[in-house]
């Protein structure tokens, strides 16, 4: 025979449980009411352009996905620290990929830096700021 103490943690459980089915049917009851009014909204602000004399409203364009993540300025980072015949500095690195000295060069690059050296695909050198092939 199951003790009390189990069949209290029961009741909690279906308790919880249909508290949670609760809180899931409001969630998902909002969200198509979310999706309505903004549907809605659109259709204001198309009044909105038309009224304003626009002769048709402007297209919305959906967000398109290439699927892949772009990873080209890693591999140029990946080729010159292997073809570098050893080690590498960040600056010799920019240098060679011939991508200006800005800041943002610069950071693309130690942002490669790190993602490679997670992937150890390379590592720190022997002075700081070095880097190496593995």
């Amino acid at each position: 025979m199951a003790n009390i103490a189990d069949i209290l943690s029961l009741l909690d459980d279906e308790d919880k449980l249909d508290k949670l089915r609760t809180l899931a049917r409001e969630r998902k009851e909002l969200a198509n009411k979310i999706g309505e009014m903004q549907k809605r909204q659109s259709e204001i602000d198309d009044e909105f352009a038309k009224l304003a004399g626009a002769t048709t409203p402007a297209p919305r364009r959906e967000r398109v996905s290439t699927g892949t993540r772009q990873n080209g300025i890693r591999n140029d980072v990946h080729n010159a620290i292997k073809n570098a015949g050893g080690e590498i500095s960040v600056s010799d690195i920019v240098k060679t990929l011939n991508i200006g000295d800005s800041k943002t060069a610069k950071q693309s690059v130690s942002n490669a830096l790190s993602a490679l050296k997670k992937s150890n695909d390379i590592k720190s050198g022997s002075s700081r700021g070095m880097w190496a092939p593995v």
